[in-house]
């Protein structure tokens, strides 16, 4: 201990006596020694200061070096291929949006809307609006709310001079809404809303049927849309006083389980997302909403009670198993909406649980049926005949139903399961649809060729709104350079951790085919890294 501090004052009275202070002798404390002792601490912390500098000189200029490696020499050719495999399949997407069956003109999306036949129409609650919705996911709430407008002023004008399927005409503006939700949050999603809500009242319940599969389809489309589908109180309030309508006109049964289930898949939504305190509280209340309407499916007493109560159980149970995937791509495990999930039933008959659904599904065409020839032979309540729904309208239906059991010729199994959860005289209207139609194939070209990509959702891409500026590949790459702590583990390894680091980044903005063929392997890294060493040397 001694010894260090003889070495101390050793060290110090060379500074001293550089400076013509006398020596310290033992426990002389004077004012020269003071003086001494100061300019020594501030030429010390002067050289602490001067070596610090030369550090962060020395750091910056490693990083810049590594920087410059990784994407000058390492990442360039792979970030390139990248970019060319980007450009070829945004052209692709491009022109299948050129090309007449997917037209970018709003009038010619509403008469394909209009005119489409039943499989492609089920396409079309999916992708059939896509040139719009790409176009408005770069827009402002001016330029949106502009498009709904528009929308609205086209329909109310060729709904005048549609001689069938009017129905189709009117849905349009609700249904465009549903699919431009994910990218509005402003007066723009207000005006959506009103729609929807202006849907709901409609008197032809397909129209209602048509919004809720929408609403549907677009939620469960894709990871973006999952985590950003809002709906305005208002809709859940609607969607409320429709379900209560089906007491007095029981043929409003099936549009009301179409409801239902956008409202279960909305409400799994809500809770598979990470929220901040504000839209937390917006979920807890929304959520209650929900559950009021779910209290009242199942405290219901009447004829057709039962016919809610099964289909709430079914989306219950498969909701249940889409819990057990992760947060973020739960969608991917829930059935698509139920007109599509029974057209396309062989690629989904017990997949992921979905045959429950299945099955529940039949009985909502089946009850559909029946009420509709009750109705044409005058077994039924004429109150339930709505505006502009007659005779013709009913025969209609049935014959549309009729000929999809035909064709789809469900499997005995899927039959022997819907008669499980059917109660009443619907039970007979089943039985006879099952004799007639089970194992009895009779697929058209048409029919079978579309029904096949049935989920509609696993062949269309992904969207979300354009990646900001500040979120470039270039950006997150300096910052994954500039934040690196350390250079431990030599430069070669550093320069293939950041390097998996970036590919990891940018795959969720690639598509998996285009990211797995653009993506360096280690060794093409290691063998990349070896060229430039051995140039250099």
């Amino acid at each position: 201990m001694e010894s260090n501090q003889q070495n101390n004052r050793d060290h110090l009275d060379k500074y001293n006596s550089s400076f013509g202070i006398g020596q310290v002798t033992g426990g002389e404390v004077n004012a020269k020694n003071i003086v001494g002792t100061l300019i020594y601490q501030n030429h010390t912390d002067s050289n602490t200061q001067h070596t610090s500098q030369l550090m962060k000189r020395r750091k910056f200029l490693t990083l810049a070096s590594v920087s410059a490696l990784i994407t000058g020499g390492v990442l360039i050719e792979p970030m390139e291929r990248r970019s060319e495999k980007m450009r070829n399949a945004k052209g692709s997407r491009l022109d299948l949006v050129l090309k007449d069956q997917n037209p970018t003109s709003l009038r010619e999306l509403i008469s394909h809307f209009h005119k489409a036949n039943t499989p492609d129409l089920m396409q079309r609650y999916v992708m059939g609006f896509t040139p719009i919705v790409i176009a408005a996911s770069a827009e402002d709430p001016d330029s949106r709310y502009s498009r709904l407008k528009e929308a609205k002023t086209l329909c109310d004008e060729m709904y005048i001079n549609a001689d069938v399927n009017r129905h189709r005409i009117k849905a349009v503006p609700a249904c465009l809404s549903a699919h431009l939700i994910p990218f509005m949050e402003e007066y723009d999603l207000m005006y959506a809303g009103d729609l929807i809500v202006e849907a709901m009242g409609f008197p032809q319940r397909e129209i209602q049927e048509m919004v809720s599969q929408n609403l549907t389809s677009t939620l469960i489309k894709d990871e973006y849309s999952w985590n950003h589908f809002w709906v305005p109180d208002k809709v859940i309030d609607s969607m409320a006083f429709h379900l209560s309508r089906r007491y007095s006109n029981p043929t409003l049964c099936p549009s009301a389980n179409l409801i239902i289930q956008f409202i279960k898949y909305y409400q799994i939504s809500l809770y598979s997302r990470n929220l901040s305190q504000s839209l937390a509280k917006t979920r807890k209340r929304q959520n209650e909403l929900i559950e009021k309407i779910f209290k009242e499916i199942k405290e219901a007493k009447n004829e057709y009670s039962w016919f809610c109560i099964q289909w709430l159980d079914a989306l219950q149970e498969v909701g249940k198993y889409a819990q057990k995937s992760s947060k973020g791509i739960r969608y991917k495990a829930l059935p698509p909406q139920t007109s599509e999930l029974i057209l396309g039933w062989r690629n989904c008959y017990q997949k992921n649980d979905w045959n429950t659904t299945i099955a529940s599904g039949i009985i909502n065409s089946v009850l559909l049926l029946k009420l509709t020839k009750d109705l044409i032979h005058g077994r039924g309540n004429t109150d339930w005949y709505q505006q502009e729904y007659g005779t013709q309208e009913a025969n209609l239906t049935i014959e549309k139903l009729e000929e999809s059991f035909q064709q789809l010729s469900f499997h005995t199994s899927i039959f022997t399961e819907a008669l499980k959860r059917t109660e009443g005289s619907t039970q007979s209207t089943l039985q006879e649809i099952a004799r007639n139609t089970a194992g009895k194939e009779k697929y058209s070209i048409e029919w079978h060729n579309t029904l096949s990509l049935v989920p509609f959702r696993d062949h269309i891409n992904p969207l979300e709104p354009p990646v900001k500026a500040s979120d470039t590949e270039l950006d997150y790459l300096w910052h994954l350079v500039s934040g690196t702590a350390s250079l431990t583990g030599g430069l070669l390894g550093l320069i293939i951790s950041i390097s998996e680091e970036y590919w990891n980044k940018i795959a969720s903005r690639t598509p998996r085919e285009i990211e797995k063929h653009a993506r360096p392997t280690p060794n093409e890294l290691e063998g990349k890294i070896s060229v430039i060493f051995d140039s250099r040397q």
